[in-house]
């Protein structure tokens, strides 16, 4: 193997450890949301109260750092409580992947449960019945980019075994 062919074999397994890098973690991102999901889909709603509701406005560090318009995004939190089986549980989990969600969608939702609060109805979060304090109130689970995460996993997976396949070619040199 010659000096060039060296320096070339140990930058492709650079980057084949990088490519191998970013297909496990888009793969088990996909994954891990399909499996909330559908974990999800045995839960329980029950009837709860919202003890509080904020809707606050973040800066979108990208186009600060770049120069660019100031994009808004939101941050929506709120709190409730609930019964299940007799017993007193709280969260502040509103979506299924977690308490963040960007764009303007989030105002109007902010909008909607700060009404719901004030005139004192309930709101119906779903609740694991294996573990009662686990609970959330919208599933927000996108499907699109599930695939995104699946399709964009199989196309880093497909580069990764292409490189390794390159690699046992240059080292034969």
């Amino acid at each position: 193997m010659t000096k060039k062919n060296k320096f070339l074999f140990v930058v492709l397994c650079i980057f084949s450890l990088y490519l191998l890098w970013g297909a496990s973690v888009l793969t088990w991102a996909a994954l891990k949301s399909l499996y909330i999901n559908v974990n999800s889909k045995a839960w329980v709603r029950v009837p709860a109260r919202l003890d509080w509701v904020t809707v606050k406005s973040v800066p979108d560090a990208g186009a600060m750092k770049k120069n660019r318009s100031k994009n808004e995004h939101y941050r929506i939190s709120a709190s409730y409580h609930y019964d299940y089986e007799e017993k007193y549980y709280s969260s502040d989990r509103l979506f299924l992947s977690g308490n963040f969600s960007s764009g303007t969608e989030v105002i109007s939702l902010g909008v909607e449960l700060e009404k719901i609060k004030n005139s004192n109805e309930f709101i119906y979060p779903y609740v694991n019945p294996q573990n009662p304090s686990e609970s959330y109130v919208i599933n927000d689970f996108n499907k699109f980019n599930f695939v995104k995460k699946l399709i964009f996993s199989a196309l880093l997976w497909v580069l990764f075994v292409a490189l390794i396949f390159l690699l046992k070619y240059v080292n034969k040199k």
